[in-house]
C-alpha cells in the first residue's frame, strides 16, 4: 500500500496534565511513538492555549474540563488547523470510587491472605513446618 506524505502533528493534553501523569499521558506518548514510526513529525504539549502555527493537524486528548477544550479548539480554529479529538476522560467521582474499591480489596487480601492460603491447602502451617523439618534433618 502507498504511504501518506509525512504530516507535522501536534498532540495536545490539557494544561494541568503534567501534575497528574496518568493514562492519558501514556496514550499520548504511545500515539506519538507510532506516528513517528510512520514517518510523521510529532510534538506533544500540555496546554490550554497551544501554539498551532506550523502544524498540519492537532490531536486533542482528554476533555478534562470544558474550558480547556474550548480554548484548545479556539486556538486551532484561529490557525485554520484540522483537529482530531479523543475524549479519554473519566469523572473524578468514578475514578475515586474505583481506586478506593481496589484499595479495599487489596487491603482485605493482605490481611486475610494467609488465612485464605492455608484454608485452601491440605496441611496446616504446623504440619508443613514438621514435614520440612523431617525432610531437612
Amino acid at each position: 500500500f502507498k504511504r501518506a506524505r509525512p504530516v507535522n502533528i501536534l498532540l495536545v493534553n490539557h494544561g494541568q496534565a503534567a501534575s497528574y501523569r496518568g493514562g492519558d499521558d501514556v496514550q499520548i506518548q504511545e500515539t506519538k511513538k507510532r506516528l513517528q514510526l510512520r514517518g510523521h513529525s510529532v510534538t506533544s504539549v500540555n496546554s490550554d492555549n497551544p501554539e498551532t502555527n506550523g502544524f498540519d493537524l492537532v490531536h486533542i486528548f482528554n476533555y478534562r474540563t470544558i474550558d480547556s477544550l474550548e480554548k484548545q479548539i479556539k486556538c486551532c480554529k484561529q490557525g485554520g488547523i484540522r483537529v482530531v479529538k479523543s475524549p479519554i476522560w473519566i469523572s473524578i467521582n468514578q475514578a475515586l470510587w474505583g481506586s478506593r474499591g481496589s484499595h479495599a480489596i487489596l487491603e482485605k487480601g493482605i490481611k486475610e491472605g494467609d488465612k485464605i492460603f492455608w484454608a485452601t491447602r491440605r496441611t496446616s502451617p504446623t504440619q508443613t513446618r514438621r514435614q520440612h523439618e523431617r525432610l531437612h534433618s
